[in-house]
């Protein structure tokens, strides 16, 4: 959610207002307030950041393991727009589905203030009010002003937090945070935010659709092999590993490969100017399907 700047002398007062005299004022975000009246009734600390539910060093090397897919591709998110979060002393966070702080992103002076993040739970009831908990309950990307966040040693910062979502279901969180008083350039926060939050989720929706053509060529009767430009496979089915048996490309185990008519249908997508990215073969079928790419626009 996009928010206007706020008077930050103003936020402070009403949670100085809302801690003391439990009294929300009208001006609270409506979403902020009903995260402050659920952390109150849990009687949850807002002092400092707790250190409650967090994974052991063995866990947090599992964890990551596990997310090892997501990890490499956000690696390369955040190394592309790592002058934007040097400038801006930002830090980013990648917390699974369930809250827990997969990876901490930080320049490595906020790494020694902030290490014991990583592998922590971060939701809610853990601690309190934050952009995470509200853009996790509400499904949106939240921006939140340092003094509304239930953490009182959090109020020098601000946070903006995204969903990342496959077929409307949370898989991951992103989460941006600042321990800079001076003011952020909001529009630019964001827009690197939601960029980061579509290319992840593209990714993942990419990865989940290769997963499943994969699990369908697994249970197709046939041998299947994909070739790369070069003739070597670069995938086969079970079938197709059986029938190679180690070996890295079909003139090694076909007696009559040069019979296949491969190059011939290389020299005919050349000439029609596309680009062969691969070939799918489909054995017993007979078909050999070209992966292309057209290199100009037909006209």
């Amino acid at each position: 959610m996009i928010r206007e700047r706020r008077n930050k002398e103003k936020l402070a007062s009403y949670y100085n207002k809302f801690m003391e005299e439990g009294i929300i004022d009208p001006n609270v975000h409506p979403w902020v307030a009903e995260s402050w009246q659920r952390c109150r009734a849990m009687n949850l600390p807002h002092e400092t950041m707790p250190k409650i539910n967090k994974l052991s060093r063995e866990e947090i090397a599992e964890h990551q393991k596990t997310h090892e897919f997501i990890v490499k591709y956000v690696d390369g998110l955040y190394e592309q727009s790592k002058q934007h979060f040097n400038i801006h002393n930002l830090s980013m966070l990648l917390i699974d589905e369930s809250g827990y702080v997969i990876k901490n992103y930080a320049m490595p002076f906020f790494q020694r203030i902030i290490k014991d993040i990583q592998g922590m739970r971060v939701l809610e009831e853990d601690v309190g009010t934050s952009s995470i908990s509200v853009a996790r309950e509400h499904n949106v990307p939240f921006l939140m002003f340092g003094p509304e966040m239930w953490i009182k040693d959090s109020h020098s910062g601000d946070a903006c937090s995204a969903p990342v979502c496959v077929n409307g279901k949370i898989r991951y969180i992103i989460s941006f945070f600042s321990l800079d008083q001076n003011d952020l350039p909001y529009d630019l926060l964001l827009s690197l935010l939601l960029t980061m939050k579509y290319s992840i989720e593209q990714h993942l929706a990419m990865l989940e659709s290769w997963t499943i053509n994969r699990i369908m060529m697994e249970q197709l009767p046939v041998t299947v092999y994909w070739l790369g430009k070069d003739g070597e496979v670069k995938y086969c089915n079970e079938n197709g590993r059986k029938r190679l048996d180690g070996h890295k490309r079909l003139e090694d185990i076909f007696l009559n490969y040069e019979h296949i008519p491969v190059k011939k249908l290389c020299r005919v997508l050349r000439h029609n100017d596309v680009k062969l990215l691969g070939l799918l073969r489909i054995e017993r079928m007979k078909i050999l399907l070209p992966l292309c790419q057209l290199r100009s626009v037909v006209r």
